[in-house]
C-alpha cells in the first residue's frame, strides 16, 4: 500500500510515521477519533434541502456571458462540509494514479478506510455523497432557471413582435392609402392634361384659321393630342 500512503501524504491527509493498512483491515498510526477521545465520527449530514437559487445575482450576469460552476453553486448557497472534504477531494483521489490498478469495489473500500482514519477526524462518506447531491440539485435548478428565462424571453419577444407586426400592418395600410392618393393625383393631372390638349388644339385651329388668309406661311402651330409640338 505504499502508493496509497504516498497519495495520502500528497493530499496532506496523513504522515508516514507508522502508518499501516489504511483500508481498515489492520492497525494504523492514526487512531480512530472515537477511541482517542477526539470528536465522534459524524453520523451523517442533514438531508439536502430544496435548492433556491439567488436569481437576482444570476440575472446580473451580462447577456451572452457564460456562467461559471462556482457561480451556480454559490447562487444555490452550497457550502462545503465542516470538515472541508467535498466531492472534489473524492474525485481527486479516485483519479489518482495510485488507484488506477484497482477495481471499483477495492478502490471504494480503500478510500472509505482512508476517510475513517484521517488525522483531522473521520469523514463520513455520506457527507461527501450529500455534497455531490446538493451540487447536482443546484445544476438541475440552474438548468430550470435558464430554461425558464428562455421561455420568458420567447414570450416577451413574441409579444413585442406581435406589436411590431401590428404596427407594420397599420403602417402598410396607411402607406397604401397614401400610394393610392399619389396615383390618383397623377391620374387627375393626366386627365387635366388631356382636356387641356383638346382645348389647346381647338384654340390653335381658331387662331390658324384667323390669320391664314393674310399670310403665306402661317405662324400658328397646330398639335394633335399626344403629338410633339411643331417647331415654328
Amino acid at each position: 500500500m505504499g502508493k496509497v500512503i504516498g497519495l495520502l501524504e500528497k493530499l496532506g491527509l496523513v504522515t508516514t510515521a507508522g502508518t499501516e493498512d489504511v483500508a481498515g483491515d489492520g492497525p494504523t498510526s492514526t487512531p480512530d477519533s472515537s477511541s482517542s477521545g477526539g470528536p465522534a465520527v459524524p453520523s451523517g449530514a442533514p438531508p439536502v434541502t430544496p435548492v433556491e437559487l439567488d436569481v437576482a445575482a444570476l440575472e446580473r450576469q451580462p447577456a451572452g456571458e457564460e456562467y461559471a460552476l462556482e457561480q451556480v453553486y454559490a447562487s444555490a448557497g452550497i457550502q462545503p462540509p465542516a470538515h472541508g472534504f467535498t466531492v472534489y477531494r473524492l474525485i481527486e483521489m479516485l483519479e489518482a494514479e495510485e488507484f488506477r490498478g484497482m477495481d471499483a469495489a477495492t478502490r471504494a473500500r480503500v478510500i472509505a478506510g482512508m476517510l475513517r482514519r484521517l488525522p483531522t477526524g473521520a469523514v463520513a462518506i455520506d457527507d461527501i455523497v450529500r455534497d455531490a447531491a446538493a451540487r447536482d440539485r443546484a445544476l438541475d435548478a440552474f438548468e430550470r432557471f435558464l430554461a425558464d428565462r428562455v421561455t420568458r424571453q420567447l414570450q416577451d419577444a413574441d409579444e413585442k413582435n406581435r406589436v411590431l407586426q401590428a404596427q407594420i400592418e397599420e403602417l402598410t395600410k396607411a402607406n397604401t392609402v397614401l400610394m393610392e392618393a399619389n396615383r390618383a393625383a397623377v391620374e387627375a393631372e393626366r386627365v387635366r392634361l388631356e382636356r387641356w390638349l383638346v382645348r389647346k388644339r381647338a384654340e390653335e385651329d381658331r387662331l390658324f384659321d384667323a390669320v391664314q388668309p393674310f399670310v403665306e406661311d402661317n405662324p400658328i402651330s397646330r398639335q394633335a393630342p399626344g403629338a410633339p409640338a411643331a417647331k415654328r
